[in-house]
């Protein structure tokens, strides 16, 4: 898929992945990195989306930047981590 179609998708990239399990996700990630990085530490989410694990992941203590290539999914992730 193209990085335009990722622009057009931003806005309801969300209500299609509305049945994914982001917290399994997260808690999956969170257990395979957290004896690298330790309680704090700085981890980088490529192709983060609209920053739902970013922000699940963040939640739980990491430091999370988030990369995308799309600018839209990068706002949709700013606005909901606000």
């Amino acid at each position: 898929m193209s990085t335009q179609a990722y622009q057009s998708l931003a806005a309801c990239y969300d209500a299609l992945n509305s049945g994914a399990d982001y917290d399994a996700w997260a808690a999956y990630l969170d257990a395979a990195i957290r004896p690298v990085a330790g309680h704090g530490g700085r981890i980088l989410d490529l192709a983060c989306g609209t920053g739902s694990v970013s922000l699940l992941l963040a939640k739980a203590g990491l430091q999370v930047i988030g990369v995308d290539c799309s600018e839209e999914m990068l706002t949709a992730a700013q606005q909901k981590c606000a």
